[in-house]
């Protein structure tokens, strides 16, 4: 029986051993009927990132550092489906996550859709914030065109990824914004509020609330306005 690949997913990893296998094991148990394949594409860890990735039967590639665009192209550059989706490896993802995500794409309803935050780890406050006010600006963005497309929970179809080149390698940020921006030009971009993700507050943590949103509150609009997001991100481990 020859086994066919219809979704890919890739995953930019750097030491992420803290985190990694229960992302995986959450994409292992995804109650979805299509066929899929997992991605790490691997920033030379000097952890046991790798060892787990290769115990939950991951395909490997390898990237240099500092570019999560590079990552996430050099992933998909060897991708076996039809549908690719980006993640991350600090989050956790429901069963129905991918069904939920890629349904627009396999309906024929959209070339690409995007979904939803909420905080893995947040106090009272921050999942109060999530939901009360990230999630309808969330809406709102995507009814005024300006797409919010969070890189832990976006897909799209390889047609269209390859119509647009696929990521722009020489952004250090905003990657998956900048992607779906050049996608929505060929077809429609679905916002599936019900593919919601778990996300780690670790950065948040380490930056500060006011640091942490004005950061991705200006690079939102930076990269929808003027094609230009913030050349520095600083990995947190």
């Amino acid at each position: 029986m020859i086994f066919i690949v219809q979704i890919s997913i890739v995953i930019p990893t750097l030491n992420e051993e803290k985190y990694v296998e229960k992302t995986l094991r959450s994409i292992k148990n995804q109650n979805i009927k299509k066929s899929y394949e997992t991605i790490i594409v691997d920033s030379y860890s000097k952890d046991k990132t790798l060892l787990i990735a290769k115990k939950y039967g991951c395909k490997v590639v390898h990237c240099p550092p500092g570019i999560i665009a590079l990552a996430r192209q050099k992933g998909f550059d060897v991708a076996e489906g039809n549908v690719f989706v980006c993640a991350n490896a600090d989050t956790i993802y429901p069963r129905n996550w991918l069904e939920r995500l890629t349904k627009p794409i396999f309906d024929k309803k959209a070339v690409a859709s995007c979904g939803n935050l909420t905080p893995l780890d947040g106090n009272t406050i921050e999942r109060i914030f999530t939901k009360r006010i990230l999630h309808p600006i969330a809406s709102i963005s995507f009814k005024l065109g300006m797409h919010y497309a969070p890189g832990e929970t976006i897909a799209f179809t390889k047609q269209v990824f390859d119509k647009v080149k696929g990521f722009n390698v020489k952004l250090k940020t905003a990657e998956d914004m900048d992607l779906i921006k050049r996608i929505s030009k060929h077809g429609k971009v679905a916002y599936v509020p019900d593919a919601m993700v778990y996300i780690s507050m670790r950065r948040i943590r380490k930056w500060g609330y006011f640091y942490y949103i004005t950061f991705h509150t200006t690079n939102f609009i930076s990269i929808n306005l003027l094609n230009r997001g913030h050349d520095k991100y600083e990995p947190i481990r």
